[in-house]
Parts: structure tokens; sequence; C-alpha cells
């Protein structure tokens, strides 16, 4: 028969090693979910950066020579073969001044009117809208394409557009175009329902003008397009920073093809020049000689001519 005194001592044992396994297994699943907890507290804002790595160039905007207006919209030498001049009239659909998902970033002094210009490319019937908006100061101008960019941000459910028919279509904001060329700069996709056009907008500051750039049609267009139009913008806008000045770092070869060609222009000449006058001298010390030897013999035959006819 047991006895009842070991059997309550082991008995108190094992509930306190109940008791204290339970107390690290609960300590435990407290230390789980409080990491949990932190890891997604830090993690998911972490996330939702967007950190970019390209190489945006930070313009001088200040130093930006002023410019016709007109030279900051997008012309035919601009775009590829096949683009040409539309008739149509985007600007009633210009993102300019339209509400976005409640807010509606304004133009701060704005001076004289907009320019616009609207291409059309044939094959698939996709339109390209280019606008200009020169403002008072440079600061106007970069303070509005920021807007735009926290307005776009803050649009997390889309907003509805205006379609040239007079409907309306709610859009989807998504990523623009990829590779900002400049830091000034924002750029979105509007993706409707299927079935409907695309439409890529494009906002850039260039000194105290506002650019706009919109390409409307079946699918998003080619990265490449808005690539090769914004970067002859730029060069024609802001040539110190865009234009030829920019390429020259990529001509590193040329000082060395000077050095080489000069070091064998030396080589070959100097020896010539150190020879011609021993190769010159020479020649006139002997020809000072000659004469003097050869002088002698016909001042004595001369005398013996007259004497032959008096015989």
């Amino acid at each position: 028969m047991a006895n009842p005194a070991s059997t309550s001592r082991s008995g108190l044992w094992v509930r306190r090693a109940a008791t204290t396994t339970g107390r690290v297994v609960l300590l435990a699943g407290i230390v789980v979910v409080c990491g949990l907890a932190v890891g997604f507290a830090i993690g998911y804002p972490v996330s939702q950066l967007h950190l970019t790595t390209s190489n945006a160039v930070a313009l001088d905007q200040n130093s930006i020579r002023s410019f016709d207006l007109e030279s900051a919209l997008v012309s035919a030498d601009d775009l590829p073969d096949g683009w040409a001049l539309s008739e149509l009239d985007l600007s009633p659909f210009s993102m300019v001044g339209q509400p976005i998902c409640g807010q509606t970033p304004v133009v701060d002094n704005q001076m004289g009117r907009s320019l616009s210009r609207t291409y059309q490319n044939p094959r698939d019937g996709a339109l390209l809208l280019s606008e200009a908006i020169r403002v008072r100061r440079v600061t106007d101008a970069v303070r509005y394409v920021s807007e735009m960019g926290k307005t776009f941000d803050g649009c997390k459910r889309g907003f509805f557009r205006k379609n040239q028919d007079g409907t309306s279509t709610k859009v989807e904001l998504r990523a623009g175009q990829p590779d900002p060329p400049i830091t000034d700069y924002q750029s979105r996709t509007l993706q409707p329902p299927k079935g409907e056009h695309t439409q890529l907008v494009v906002f850039m500051a260039v000194g105290d003008v506002i650019i706009s750039l919109q390409h409307v049609g079946p699918s998003a267009p080619p990265r490449d397009l808005f690539a090769d139009v914004q970067r002859k913008l730029l060069a024609r806008l802001a040539p110190d920073q865009f234009g030829t000045r920019s390429t020259v770092p990529g001509e590193r070869n040329l000082p060395s093809e000077p050095t080489t060609t000069t070091t064998s222009t030396t080589t070959t000449t100097l020896p010539p020049t150190t020879l011609a006058p021993t190769t010159t001298t020479r020649p006139k010390s002997r020809s000072t000689r000659r004469p003097t030897t050869t002088a002698a013999p016909p001042a004595t035959a001369a005398p013996a001519a007259p004497g032959a006819p008096g015989n």
C-alpha cells in the first residue's frame, strides 16, 4: 500500500512542474505573439515605401534659361514615324485642374494661357496630348508637381475620369512611366475596366514651366516612347544638363589620341631638323673649293689661242 505522504508529495511536484511548464509555454506564446505584432508593425510600413533606385537628375531649376513656351510642347521630330498632328482637341480632358479623389491641385500664379498640342498614331488610334503652362516662379511649378504626387498617393480607391463621349469611368491608379528622368516628376497609369482605353499621365517641372503629357490608347504605350520624348524635351529646354554637353564624359578616349599622334610626329620630324644643317653645310664647302682648282687651267690655255693665227 502506497504511503499517503509520498503520494501527496509526488502530486504536489507534478502540479508544480505542470504550473512551471504552463508558465514557460504561456511566456513563449506571449513572446511569439508580441514578436509577430512588432514585426508586422514595422514591416508593413516599410513594405509600403517605394524606394527608387533610378538615376533621376535633380535639375538646377533656377539656372535654366528662359525659353519659348511652345518649345515645351512635343514636336513631330520628338515622336516615332507615323505619329501626326491631330485636329482633335483633347484639352477639355486635361488632367491639369481636374479633381482627383475629391482633391484638385491648383496651379498658382499662372502666366498667360496654357498651350496644348495633340498627336495621333494611325496604327492603333492612340492619342498623345502635350501641354505646357508657365507660372510666375520656379517654386510654383515644382510645388504643383509635388502636389500632384501627393494627390495621386492619397487616392487609393480610384476616381472617375471624363470620357470623350461625355460619360465617366472609374479608373484605378497604378504605376506610371518607369525611370523618371528628373526628380521633379510624377507619372501614373489610369487603368479602367477591360475594354476601355488606358491613360498614362506625366507631370514634370522644368524651370518655371509645368509640362504635362498624356497617352490615351487601347493599351499602355511602349516605355521607350515617353522615354525618348522626355529626353528630347529636356535636351531642348535644359541643354546644360541634358544637351550635348552631358555626353562629354562618354568621350574619355579622345584625349589619348592627340597624345599618340604628337609623339609620333616629334620622333619623325626631329631627326631631319638636326641633320639638315650638316648636309647643307658640307656641299657648300665642296662647291667653293672646286671653282678654285678648275679655274687655273682655262687661264693658261687662253694665251695659246691667239698664237696659232700668227704662224
